[in-house]
């Protein structure tokens, strides 16, 4: 029961995220565009907060892809190994590829702290650094999380 609330919200957190992101992208670069073609004003923030709302909306949404197993692959390729190898392919890729994700986050981790300690914030919307590289630290925990969710799913399939 605990853990179907918490995978619940852990989903509807990550696809919030990603519709956050992708509707302040319209939102701001519409706005943006009206303000300095119509009112001829330019919102100097702006360009720099689609960044990183773009940053992160893409890397919340290798997560939400993982989730549904929709990265790209050599399935034609790997489909045709036998059963064994099949099996120790699928499971070598995703511990590899957790494995990779962790080691982002834990070197990501020190680019926080960094951040946290130098007090830099970005030019023109001052928000800190830290909190920017933050999202991405977070984006990369839950691309490992659904990867482990991957695999867990492949070894009940085969058990």
């Amino acid at each position: 029961m605990i853990l179907k609330y918490l995978k619940k919200s852990v989903d509807f957190f990550e696809e919030g995220v990603i519709v956050l992101c992708m509707a302040g992208i319209a939102v701001l670069t519409f706005g943006a565009v009206v303000s300095r073609f119509v009112f001829n004003f330019s919102i100097a923030w702006s360009e720099e907060l689609v960044r990183y709302l773009f940053i992160w909306g893409s890397m919340f949404g290798a997560s939400y892809a993982f989730k549904h197993n929709a990265h790209s692959g050599l399935p034609i390729l790997v489909e045709k190994f036998p059963p064994f190898l099949y099996r120790v392919v699928h499971i070598a890729i995703a511990v590899i590829s957790a494995s990779l994700f962790l080691l982002i986050v834990y070197l990501g981790s020190d680019l926080v702290l960094m951040g946290l300690q130098s007090g830099q914030r970005s030019p023109a919307t001052k928000i800190p650094y830290w909190f920017v590289n933050f999202g991405l630290v977070f984006a990369f925990i839950m691309c490992a999380y659904r990867i482990i969710e991957i695999l867990i799913r492949f070894l009940k399939q085969e058990s």
